[in-house]
């Protein structure tokens, strides 16, 4: 299951609607069969001078035409709603499959993600709903009315065979092309997409720095590699045009002067000529069209080839393991000589041999220069990554035995980038939540520190953030992001220097706020040393190793990595 073709599934799942709209549209063609066939009956009766029933042939001709109306509208509701229910669920596991992919992943393909969801998904809407339809009804057309004209004389239908295959081995060549013109097209998009995302998301820097005319440069030339792509793309569609006309108006004048010779011969009758005439009529469009039609969806078919290896991509990893009640567990967390290396080729060491035992309660600082591992250890801790090497126990259980969701349930995590959603306050305070607790919103917001400026605000709790919280300051959006781990009251909180846009006595009011808490433990990435000095324990990082441990009072006394950087703040302040 792992490894099956899940779009190919889901079109599977739904397919007797597609095999009912086939079905309906063979018997719509058989029903054109057989009003042109009344037509030559009619006709070639008054050439012989007998009278035709004109009241019985309206009466047919009717019960066909009306027939034929209920037909077109079953095999048009019943394609319609095969391609509803797949592109639904298409959209859906595409959706879904992001819970579970691994977090890296995230890092760096924002605007592919964005263009797969949309641009993808939107092909693979119009490959299901139009393109295979179109298909699938041209090939039955084409059959039974081919069959038909055979009966009616196969010197007639040879006129067709002559140019189709030809057609056909050229258009082959040609979809070749275009697809890989396509794929390259797909390519350029979504990094396209990247660096339109660059640009929004990096608009302050863009104008502070005065980036703009190079940004747009970055987008002029990917537009142009675009629209190269497309002068090439299109040179083969004029192709691909050409060879559709080819197609239409060859076989139709081979096939119209061999029916004239055979009637003027008097091989067919002018009843059997009419009767050619409105089925060749019915055939020689999806003659000249099914080939491209071919086209059009193998290149569509690149969409969900992409859509397949989005849905694909490796997961996290998650055991069974749950717990709830962590009460009597001791060692909350113990990393044992662990090892991290990101994926490029030769890169050295991230973490290197970490080891550390977290009780119950305790408060751990983590520090370091820039550079030296820390956030790195602080996805590891969140789950985000895996290390290589060594093992990371959660409440004394492997992070392999656990399941995923039921491990986080643990964990309250600010990161550095305080993330809001565009919704109020007091949605992204309770996020997560179904129902929100006014009462404990404000109690946490006093927490934080942020309650007397909610309150000032025309709207309060109900107040609108905007965009990733553009209408909140970087210190409002850090406390906010710090009430919502309060507000989440999980038996963990991992802080990735999250106070660094607040002013230093603000940061200290609140570090003291969530360290107070005994039956909470704390693992803090510290941006100021001097909001750490009461840690339970602090572990000085270098390199992507732990060079120092100990208390503020301890790593002083050795005057060594901790000490010095300790001085420089001093110095700074």
């Amino acid at each position: 299951m792992k490894r099956m073709r899940k779009i190919y599934y889901i079109a599977l799942k739904y397919s007797y609607l597609f095999v009912l709209a086939t079905l309906l549209a063979i018997v719509l063609s058989e029903m054109v069969v057989a009003a042109s066939e009344l037509i030559s009956q009619s006709i070639n009766t008054l050439t012989v001078g007998q009278k035709v029933d004109t009241k019985e042939l309206l009466i047919r001709a009717g019960i066909i035409t009306v027939a034929s109306m209920g037909v077109a509208f079953l095999k048009s509701l019943s394609g319609e709603l095969f391609s509803i229910k797949v592109q639904k669920e298409c959209k859906s596991v595409a959706v879904k499959c992001f819970e579970k992919v691994q977090y890296r992943f995230f890092e760096s393909n924002s605007g592919a993600i964005i263009n797969k969801l949309t641009s993808d998904i939107s092909d693979i809407g119009k490959l299901m709903s139009e393109t295979l339809p179109e298909m699938v009804q041209h090939t039955v057309t084409i059959i039974v009315m081919s069959i038909a004209l055979i009966r009616i004389n196969k010197y007639i239908f040879l006129g067709i065979i002559i140019v189709f295959p030809i057609a056909a081995f050229l258009s082959n060549i040609i979809a070749r092309k275009i697809n890989e013109l396509a794929k390259k097209r797909k390519g350029k998009y979504d990094e396209l997409s990247d660096i339109a995302l660059d640009n929004i998301e990096g608009i302050e820097i863009a104008r502070s720095y005065g980036l703009e005319s190079i940004l747009g440069k970055r987008v002029s030339i990917k537009a142009k590699e675009i629209l190269g792509n497309e002068y090439s793309r299109n040179r083969y569609q004029a192709l691909a045009n050409g060879l559709t006309s080819l197609i239409r108006w060859v076989p139709t004048i081979i096939c119209a002067l061999i029916a004239l010779s055979l009637s003027i011969n008097n091989i067919i009758s002018l009843g059997e000529l009419m009767a050619f005439l409105v089925l060749f009529g019915k055939i020689s469009s999806p003659l000249s069209e099914l080939p491209f039609i071919i086209i059009d969806a193998r290149e569509m078919m690149i969409s969900v080839k992409r859509i397949e290896e989005l849905i694909n991509l490796p997961k996290e990893r998650s055991g069974s393991y749950s717990i709830q009640d962590i009460s009597k567990v001791k060692d909350i967390i113990r990393l044992d000589n662990i090892g991290f290396t990101y994926d490029s080729a030769g890169e050295a060491s991230v973490l290197d041999d970490i080891s550390m035992t977290i009780h119950k309660g305790d408060v751990v600082a983590i520090v370091g220069s820039s550079g030296s591992g820390k956030s790195t250890l602080m996805k590891i801790l969140c789950g985000f990554e895996r290390c290589q090497k060594g093992e990371y126990y959660l409440c004394e259980h492997s992070i392999e035995e656990w399941n995923i969701d039921s491990a986080r349930s643990l964990i309250s995590y600010v990161p550095q980038d305080s993330y809001l959603f565009p919704c109020t306050i007091a949605e992204n305070i309770a996020i997560g939540f179904e129902n929100i607790d006014e009462m404990l919103v404000e109690n946490v917001c006093k927490k934080a520190g942020i309650a007397e400026m909610i309150s000032e605000l025309p709207d309060g709790y109900h107040t609108e953030v905007g965009e990733r919280g553009v209408k909140l300051s970087g210190g409002e959006r850090q406390r906010l992001a710090i009430a919502r781990a309060l507000y989440k009251n999980a038996p963990i909180i991992l802080l990735d220097e999250p106070t660094s846009a607040l002013d230093e006595e603000t940061e200290k009011i609140i570090s003291k706020t969530i360290y107070e808490d005994p039956e909470k433990t704390v693992i803090v990435i510290a941006h100021r040393l001097s909001t750490i000095q009461d840690a339970d324990r602090i572990y000085c990082m270098k390199d992507g190793r732990i060079v120092e441990t100990g208390t503020h009072r301890e790593l002083i006394a050795m005057d060594g990595v901790y000490a010095a950087l300790y001085s420089r703040e001093v110095q700074n302040s």
